[in-house]
């Protein structure tokens, strides 16, 4: 295993941890709904490799509530190649980990939630990710609590 590899495979242990965690933080909240669980797994022969686990909750607190985390590797398609930093150097070949989290709730006057963590390597290695908060009813305070948030979280590691 390449030290990428075996980086994406610790990431990905990381992200189903911490799925776990969010699962758990979610239902805490509802009185009786719990996660519904499927596996995926891309078919034997394709190009691709790897497979995931997407969560679905529907409750009285949250409308909808989706936590997802994938583990995936394989070669990009020529056309793609040109897109991906180090992807021609590597002919293509990735590992690709990830987690993705969307929240909408039954109270219009709590935003939706979505966030996303990656990790992505061909040639190279990086982390990626975002959030964001998508009110229904936008009040200036609450965004500029969440961004005042958001800030202090990523100074932390400049």
């Amino acid at each position: 295993m390449s030290a990428h590899e075996d980086f994406a495979a610790s990431a990905t242990a990381y992200f189903r941890d911490l799925q776990a965690r969010l699962c758990g933080a979610f239902e805490a909240f509802e009185p009786v709904s719990r996660f519904e669980s499927r596996s995926w797994t891309k078919p034997a022969g394709h190009r691709l490799q790897g497979g995931g686990e997407a969560r679905l909750m529907r409750g009285a607190v949250f409308e909808k509530v989706g936590v997802n985390v994938s583990h995936v590797w394989g070669v990009l398609a020529p056309e793609a190649r040109g897109q991906v930093a180090g992807a021609k150097e590597s002919d293509g070949r990735f590992v690709a980990c990830g987690i993705s989290l969307v929240a909408h709730m039954m109270n219009p006057y709590v935003p939706a939630v979505h966030m996303n963590l990656r990790y992505l390597s061909t040639r190279g290695a990086w982390f990626g990710g975002g959030s964001d908060l998508t009110p229904t009813f936008p009040f200036a305070e609450d965004t500029d609590a969440f961004h005042a948030a958001l800030k202090a979280a990523c100074d932390r590691y400049r």
